[in-house]
């Protein structure tokens, strides 16, 4: 039976695992299979029509930011100041994701372009 588990149902069980162990309760580990690896797929900036995307892979080519309202994350609707490190798809024609590092939350983030407008 293959289960998938969100990081947040992961904890949960983690922390259910572990208050049951301190109550003196055995709790059988379940096995877990190793699931594969899905490989990024590269994107040119001649292959993207959108512009946020085409943006960003400037942005990277010429280490420079994209100022973007992104609509999603903790705080949705918020400006950002995005300096990419990778602009990649997980799939063949899929979302196009963004790596790089926010101004805002002053670290590291994750944007899937969908959600961001340009500023």
């Amino acid at each position: 039976m293959n289960v998938l588990i969100s990081r947040r149902g992961l904890g949960r069980w983690l922390a259910g695992m572990l208050l049951a162990r301190q109550a003196g309760v055995e709790v059988p580990v379940p096995v877990v299979e190793e699931l594969p690896l899905v490989e990024a797929v590269p994107i040119t900036v001649a292959e993207s029509s959108d512009p946020v995307a085409r943006a960003f892979l400037e942005a990277l080519i010429e280490e420079g930011s994209v100022a973007i309202y992104y609509h999603g994350g903790s705080t949705p609707g918020a400006w950002r100041l995005v300096r990419p490190e990778s602009v990649y798809r997980l799939s063949p024609g899929g979302r196009i994701y963004v790596r790089g590092n926010c101004e805002l939350r002053g670290g590291q983030r994750t944007f899937r372009l969908e959600r961001a407008r340009m500023g």
